[in-house]
């Protein structure tokens, strides 16, 4: 058996290759940033839980001193594949940062919070009340 136009005619064949991205998000909030800057030296790095995301398993693994000594003032964040899979997995990866929901001044205080923002500066720190 062969297979072909058999009577020496045209043969023609089409095939398309059809590839979907998959996608996915995570929301990592760090509580104790502070803390985390004191406690983990610069290439040291707080992991956090697995998640799935785009058909994978990732964990981000968060440097709050940099990875290295010339990155000390930065912070890093790195996406991984928490397991071993066959093949090559691409990623296109995005990180955001978002601001905590802005403190609430005592009455009266708000407006100067503002005042200060708006100015482009900063308040001085608050004494604290007894």
């Amino acid at each position: 058996m062969t297979c072909g136009a058999g009577d020496g005619g045209v043969v023609v064949s089409a095939s398309s290759i059809t590839t979907a991205a998959s996608t996915g998000s995570h929301m990592l909030k760090i509580n104790g940033y502070s803390a985390a800057k004191q406690l983990l030296i610069t290439g040291s790095h707080a992991k956090s839980c697995e998640f799935e995301a785009a058909g994978h398993t990732w964990c981000i693994f968060y440097y709050p001193n940099g990875t290295e000594r010339k990155a000390a003032d930065y912070i890093s964040f790195f996406l991984r594949l928490a397991r071993n899979v066959d093949g090559v997995v691409n990623a296109r990866v995005r990180f955001s940062l978002d601001r905590p929901p802005r403190r609430r001044w005592r009455c009266g205080e708000e407006e100067e919070e503002a005042q200060a923002e708006a100015e482009g500066g900063t308040l001085p720190p608050r004494e604290p009340r007894s």
